[in-house]
């Protein structure tokens, strides 16, 4: 069902956000309270629904004893897949948003 899978997606993404700061990839909120229980939980709940990124990553980084590691890890991989994705619209520029965002436009890839 469609209206599950969007579900699944905004679990995931709320996952990331709280891990890492991250929106879809395409954004860094400087000044979002990070929160890696809360992005442990929304990351659990992702491969409850069967969401097939959350459960690679869990696969993948779910044993790490260090929460800070993990978020860490995929956040790396985040980034790496935004960049090498030449289909995503923001592929070449990871903009930072918030009042506490150092004073540079982008983080990567800036033209």
């Amino acid at each position: 069902m469609a209206s599950n899978r969007m579900y699944a997606d905004a679990t995931y993404d709320l996952a990331i956000l709280y891990g890492t700061g991250l929106v879809l990839g395409s954004f860094r909120l400087c000044d979002f309270p990070y929160s890696y229980p809360q992005a442990a939980q929304y990351l659990r709940e992702a491969c409850e629904q069967k969401h097939p990124i959350a459960l690679r990553l869990m696969k993948l980084y779910g044993g790490l004893a260090s929460p800070r590691e993990r978020w860490t890890r995929i956040e790396q991989q985040q980034l790496e897949n935004s960049t090498a994705d030449k289909t995503n619209l923001y592929a070449s520029r990871l903009a930072t948003v918030g009042p506490k965002c150092p004073p540079q436009k982008h983080i990567r890839g800036a033209p």
